[in-house]
């Protein structure tokens, strides 16, 4: 992997992590959604992490959305969100697990009894 390869794989890690922060494995889909600057890092400028996220909308793994409000129903602009691939391709970058939902740990605790 040469050095470019290897700072974009650590760019790439950084926004969907960043976005991965939001997800709720419970609610499957991940309906949070981030402003540009969220990205935005000293060493991460808002030109960088702009194209960075359009290159990972165009990938499939983050989609972008405009007209969004806040839980209090406040408008709140526009954001970038993950998709499954999205997550799926976070987890694979970072060696992280899906964390666990309300449904796995149900399932797990009904494993038990019938066991």
């Amino acid at each position: 992997m040469t050095d470019i390869e290897a700072a974009r794989r650590a760019i790439d890690e950084h926004v969907l992590g960043v976005m991965f922060a939001g997800y709720i494995p419970d609610f499957g889909v991940c309906e949070t959604y981030f402003h540009l600057r969220t990205f935005v890092t000293p060493g991460i400028t808002r030109e960088i992490a702009r194209g960075v996220l359009r290159d990972l909308t165009d990938k499939g793994l983050c989609h972008y959305r405009s007209g969004l409000f806040t839980e209090d129903g406040e408008v709140a602009g526009a954001g970038y969100g993950l998709t499954s691939e999205g997550i799926a391709t976070y987890l694979a970058l970072s060696g992280r697990e899906r964390p666990k939902g309300i449904g796995d740990v149900w399932r797990e605790q009904q494993d038990e009894v019938t066991a």
